[in-house]
């Protein structure tokens, strides 16, 4: 039986996952695995619960969302959306539109410009809904079994994420660095 914690977490990962899903990259991966690893130190390991809430908050939350962008987003986002993809991403998601969107939502990727690029090119959301829904799937089985196996792999985890979090600081200095001799 599960309990009431794991019923809220489960909301508030389809909450995450909803918004996620939709143009806002949220920090989902992160909130799978820590579920899936949390549930399986507990003993009660549903982890297709986790997997299944996950994917469809992310499919619900990006036809709705991806459906509201593509009837309102204005013409110069569009433009600046087409503008701002790599040309080889561009020739993969126009000869494949649907492998593409389930590759790019298989990848644990903080965020996912192709689905921006086809509705930029007004293809409605609802043509790839289903490969979006089949790529986060394997996403999140992968996420939620790095979760429940965590224990196996904390040294692992821990210094991916020192990595992770030391990237972003590097980048993060440079980037103030040279805003700063610009200035000068």
């Amino acid at each position: 039986m599960m309990d009431l914690w794991f019923v809220v977490s489960l909301l508030g990962l389809f909450l995450l996952t909803f918004v996620g899903g939709g143009a806002i990259p949220m920090p989902v991966s992160l909130a799978v695995v820590a579920l899936a690893a949390q549930h399986t130190a507990d003993g009660a390991s549903h982890p297709y619960f986790v997997v299944a809430v996950a994917t469809i908050g992310a499919a619900v939350g990006w036809y709705l969302l991806g459906t509201g962008l593509f009837h309102f987003l204005p013409q110069n986002a569009m433009r600046m959306a087409q503008q701002a993809t790599p040309v080889w991403l561009k020739v993969l998601t126009q000869r494949f539109p649907a492998a593409t969107v389930l590759v790019m939502n298989a990848l644990p990727l903080p965020w996912d410009p192709v689905r921006l690029m086809l509705v930029a090119h007004k293809v409605h959301p609802r043509q790839f809904i289903v490969p979006l829904a089949v790529g986060r799937f394997i996403r999140y089985s992968g996420l939620v079994w790095l979760g429940s196996h965590m224990a196996r792999f904390k040294t692992v985890a821990l210094l991916l994420t020192v990595v992770l979090v030391a990237s972003i600081g590097v980048k993060a200095c440079e980037r103030w660095w040279q805003r700063s001799s610009a200035r000068v």
